[in-house]
């Protein structure tokens, strides 16, 4: 098949799109809310800001103020910043569950599915490297509430795990598990290393992107790689 992450669908890319750009978000975000919907508005708003320029430049008295309400008005919709980051990143889990279900129905095969699907999550992660970085950080996969928080999450690996058994129907569930693992080890560490830029030029040498790609998710999924 040869998939890269230019023959991904646009539908993987959209995410939200909102944008700000480099600007302050109060330049454009107090036009977008309407009495009554303050939390859908904080959330637009702080999903640019973590798209734009990261989680870190996320504060919710800064966000408060783009909205142009008080830090009292935004706390009674988010207890804390963790808070608020938790429900975006429950929103990012649901985008990605539900472009795995699109993509699982229409593959030909549990294999070419898996396969597609790696290379949409590939495209994800580098079209949207702050909403990445954000759904997978500590502060918010390690929270201690995380998993009954996100609960999209947790269907996206029941979703995978019944695929990897239509895919190897002779595997037992133990060696399903552990080749998950080694599938999201691969993926999420090779995403990681590009989102820092941390493959240098004498690691990649002559090799293009798309041929990386492909050894990457070979490697995920552990089939063998296809010729380039």
């Amino acid at each position: 098949m040869g998939l890269t992450a230019a023959d991904v669908p646009d539908s993987v890319l959209i995410g939200l799109r909102h944008r700000v750009g480099d600007q302050r978000c109060c330049v454009t975000t107090r036009d977008h809310y309407h009495h009554g919907s303050l939390r859908e508005s904080a959330l637009e708003i702080a999903r640019d800001i973590v798209i734009t320029r990261g989680h870190d430049a996320l504060a919710m008295r800064d966000l408060a103020q783009c909205i142009g309400v008080t830090p009292a008005a935004l706390y009674r919709h988010f207890s804390n910043r963790g808070d608020l980051l938790m429900a975006l990143a429950e929103e990012g889990h649901q985008f990605l569950l539900r472009d795995l279900q699109a993509t699982f129905a229409d593959a030909s095969s549990p294999r070419e599915g898996l396969e597609v699907a790696m290379f949409s999550f590939l495209a994800f992660c580098e079209h949207k490297p702050g909403l990445f970085r954000m759904m997978y950080d500590d502060e918010v996969i390690g929270a201690s509430d995380a998993e009954l928080r996100l609960p999209s999450l947790a269907k996206t690996y029941r979703l995978l795990f019944r695929q990897f058994q239509r895919a190897l129907p002779e595997a037992k569930p133990r060696q399903v598990r552990l080749r998950m693992i080694a599938m999201w080890s691969t993926l999420f560490g090779f995403a990681t290393i590009r989102a820092q830029r941390s493959l240098m030029s004498y690691m990649r040498g002559t090799l293009k992107p798309a041929v990386i790609e492909r050894a990457v998710v070979a490697a995920a999924l552990g089939f063998p790689p296809r010729s380039s």
